[in-house]
């Protein structure tokens, strides 16, 4: 019974901690309430001997904790998940591919090969980035559109067709490696695509080159929702269906930051 009583008080504890960070006061208040009442039933049950008692006392302990332990938990999910959701960032004078790496490499499986490390050479552009992130996983898209220079166009696309990503394993003493290049395509899209990931674990990087107009669009997608993106419906795949029924073979889409060395163990792209 003591020791029931005592992960009680830690989680509710833990409640008014969390409330005491992050100015919540209703799961202040919850946490308050439940540690007072559950420290006047663990005072109840040590002044009765009654069994009847007793486990009518734990009961109401077990209920208590289970119900602070999801209120915790929905807080987790809405409120922290909430707070991790930021604000669409646009203008191509806001674009930092190194903060888009840092930021999201681990939750879209990517390093971003795809988009250029500056602005230097862009013309004349737009930046758009608006992702949402929660405790699973982060959601969006960023896109940067970019005109360039002819000479400056050309020699992106060639940089852009020649990105290969090194994957390696090690087991049991054996190390492995596999190098997986982008792929090229000129039917998925409305421009010819060079595409670095193609819905594994809902995400999707590309660059469509706009030769008569010397531009690329730099594109990375999770878990596309392709109404919001309806004014971005040219940088889309001409069978937007294809996004939804891509989802069911999530692990087995393609993508060069990642590979299956062994079945159940697929290496992931680093950032270091």
């Amino acid at each position: 019974m003591e020791y029931i009583y005592r992960i009680v008080a830690v989680v509710f504890t833990l409640m008014m901690l969390i409330a005491n960070y992050s100015d919540n006061k209703i799961v202040g208040n919850v946490g308050a309430i439940g540690f007072i009442v559950a420290s006047l039933i663990f005072v109840f049950w040590k002044n009765k001997t009654n069994q009847k008692h007793g486990r009518g006392i734990i009961f109401l302990l077990v209920l208590g904790c289970i119900l602070s332990i999801g209120v915790v938990a929905s807080y987790f999910v809405t409120t922290v998940g909430a707070k991790s959701s930021s604000e669409p960032i646009s203008g191509i004078e806001n674009y930092d591919k190194q903060k888009i790496v840092q930021d999201n490499y681990s939750d879209m499986d990517s390093l971003f090969l795809i988009f250029p490390d500056d602005t230097e050479k862009i013309v004349n552009g737009d930046y758009i980035s608006n992702t949402k992130t929660n405790l699973i996983d982060t959601q969006g898209y960023i896109i940067l559109d970019a005109y360039y220079e002819e000479d400056d166009y050309l020699s992106e696309v060639e940089r852009i067709s020649g990105i290969s990503y090194d994957l390696k394993d090690v087991w049991k003493g054996k190390e492995d490696h596999i190098v997986q290049e982008v792929r090229y395509d000129d039917a998925m899209y409305k421009y010819p695509a060079y595409i670095a990931s193609d819905g594994y674990c809902g995400g999707y990087e590309y660059a469509l080159a706009d030769k008569e107009n010397n531009r690329i669009i730099y594109v990375h997608l999770s878990y596309p929702n392709v109404d919001a993106l309806k004014d971005y419906s040219d940088f889309l795949k001409n069978d937007a269906g294809s996004y939804k029924k891509q989802e069911s073979t999530s692990k087995e889409n393609f993508t060069i930051y990642a590979h299956e060395f062994r079945e159940g163990y697929i290496a992931e792209c680093s950032y270091e």
